[in-house]
């Protein structure tokens, strides 16, 4: 059973809209820094864990 032409649609639509709002989101200064520090804390943990083996 396929759907029909504007229910699809309507449904691509939502899809992109979603991606667009998420792309925002993630991509707001305040992630941009937030993602920097998890980053470098994740560094120190990975180089912290190599001293330890």
């Amino acid at each position: 059973m396929s759907c029909p032409g504007p229910v699809l649609e309507a449904a691509v639509q939502k899809d992109s809209y979603l991606a667009e709002v998420q792309r925002a989101f993630f991509n707001a200064p305040c992630r941009d820094a937030e993602r920097r520090f998890h980053n470098y804390v994740m560094d120190l943990l990975e180089e912290a864990a190599d001293h330890d083996a």
